[in-house]
């Protein structure tokens, strides 16, 4: 049974590897983030990121200067009242974690969903053009 359930679940990974291999969107935005940050369960070093949307899978990449992609389901719903374009971590006893991104151009933001629930100080960073 365990062997099955692990057969099961490699090949829905391979599915949807697959689907958002053929649709990765234009880059969206790029960001200079200043510190470490923490975005579904992985650290990631502070640097230059560009943000790309996946249309097909409803994700969103985020791809460092290096290279390394981290691929984020993240929940749309629409931007209002925003004035400027921006990535929201949540700051806490155990650094930051994303929490949202916000393109303003686009009237798009995109909760990330386990840091939607984070408590902590809400810090945010400016979004460039990629």
């Amino acid at each position: 049974m365990k062997h099955t359930l692990h057969t099961v679940f490699a090949f829905m990974t391979l599915l949807v590897l697959a689907a958002t291999a053929v649709s990765a969107g234009p880059a969206v935005a790029a960001a200079d983030i200043p510190f470490a940050f923490t975005v579904n369960g992985v650290t990631l070093e502070a640097g230059r990121y560009v943000i790309e949307k996946w249309y097909s899978a409803g994700i969103l990449a985020l791809q460092s200067e290096s290279g390394k992609r981290i691929m984020m389901p993240a929940q749309w719903s629409p931007l209002y009242g925003a004035k400027d374009s921006s990535i929201v971590f949540v700051k806490n006893g155990r650094g930051f974690t994303m929490a949202e991104i916000r393109i303003q151009e686009r009237g798009e933001s995109y909760t990330l969903p386990k840091a939607r629930r984070s408590a902590g100080e809400r810090v945010e960073i400016g979004l460039l053009r990629p």
